[in-house]
């Protein structure tokens, strides 16, 4: 399948995340997963709107309180929320991370990562992901570029480039920002955070312009190898503000 095949195969669930983060946003429910929520605890990954192939999950964080607390998994099933898997985090303040084996095999179906105090009253922080089967995952690698578009006008100090990638050979891209003489602005690489490489998982990478405006362009090698696949968008850098 080619690569126009692949991302067409995961349009389904690209639309299915984009139902699930303007819920998130009307509802206002819980805490994203980029916001300490209460006793500040936060779930630091898998971010809103990743797609977990793998059967397992890992969940990281952070929590600035002494108290334990469990993590769990729920997956939207007949409209209700359902507890497929848990763990408890006893940790005092400070970094944390859990595996949740899952091994859900039903359709593509929203889910929600939450941290809730012991007894299941309070809930501290949350991530909106979704989750699919292996199988119905496509083959080889996978990824799509979805902001600048091509032909956009971006800047001024910093250009934001975010997208998806799933399978990227050791899990490392390389961006390059180039001004109208072909000439590297800023080169950076970047270490994808995807434990099990299956899954779909968002990016960010900042890249400064270093006072650069004019056409310009943005290369992402998903890979390092010489012949990895690459994404080019042209984009117009503008001054920036004030």
């Amino acid at each position: 399948m080619g690569r126009d095949g692949r991302i067409m195969a995961v349009g389904g669930l690209m639309a299915l995340m984009g139902i699930i983060l303007a819920w998130a946003l009307f509802s206002g429910a819980g805490q994203s997963g980029t916001t300490p929520g209460e006793r500040g605890v936060r779930i630091a990954f898998p971010p809103d709107g990743a797609i977990i192939y793998a059967a397992a999950l890992t969940v990281r964080g952070e929590s600035a309180g002494a108290d334990s607390f469990r993590v769990e998994l729920l997956v939207d099933s007949a409209d209700e929320l359902r507890r497929i898997a848990g763990a408890t985090v006893t940790t005092a303040a400070g970094d944390w991370s859990l595996e949740l084996p899952h091994g859900y095999d039903g359709d593509p179906s929203e889910a929600i990562i939450r941290a809730v105090s012991l007894d299941g009253e309070r809930e501290y922080s949350r991530a909106l992901i979704a989750l699919s089967p292996l199988s119905a995952r496509p083959a080889g690698m996978v990824y799509t570029i979805t902001r600048p578009v091509m032909g956009a006008e971006v800047g001024g100090d910093v250009v934001q480039l975010e997208g998806r990638a799933s399978g990227v050979p050791d899990n490392v891209l390389v961006v390059t920002l180039r001004d109208d003489r072909s000439e590297t602005i800023e080169r950076t690489t970047v270490f994808l955070e995807n434990p099990y490489y299956v899954d779909d998982i968002p990016f960010t990478v900042d890249l400064h312009t270093r006072g650069y405006t004019g056409p310009a362009t943005i290369t992402v090698a998903f890979g390092e190898a010489p012949d990895a696949p690459t994404e080019v968008i042209a984009v117009t850098v503008s001054a920036a503000a004030g």
